[in-house]
Order: structure tokens, then C-alpha cells, then sequence
């Protein structure tokens, strides 16, 4: 209780970055939503066409064939 009592809450400013149509608004450190904002951002990254042939050479999204 004694905890309880000396705790005080801090107002910080949300993180917002535009997500497709949205505006999406996360907690700032110490939490983690920066890392969502990151995950959206990484999803928003067209795939390069070099990237997606040496995927296809290493065969990497077919099974392999024992012998």
C-alpha cells in the first residue's frame, strides 16, 4: 500500500505515424510501441524483385527431395 501511495503517474505524448488510411498513435519508451510502428513500417515495403529471385534460387518455399 505504502508503494501505491508514492506512485505518480507521468503523462507523456503518444507516438503516432500514418498507416495506410489510419492514424495509428502507440505509447512512447519505455513500452514497446515503437516496435509496432516499425512492424507497420516494414509492411508497407514493396519487396524487391531481387529479393524475391533469390528466395526462389535457395528454394526455400519448396520441399526439399531425399536422395
Amino acid at each position: 500500500m505504502a508503494d501505491l501511495a508514492g506512485y505518480t503517474p507521468v503523462r507523456r505524448e503518444a507516438l503516432c505515424n500514418p498507416y495506410r488510411a489510419y492514424l495509428v498513435c502507440v505509447p512512447p519508451p519505455p513500452s514497446s510501441g515503437v516496435a509496432l510502428l516499425q512492424l507497420l513500417a516494414m509492411l508497407e515495403k514493396p519487396i524487391s524483385p531481387r529479393a524475391d529471385r533469390k528466395t526462389r534460387r535457395h528454394g526455400s518455399c519448396s520441399p526439399r527431395r531425399a536422395g
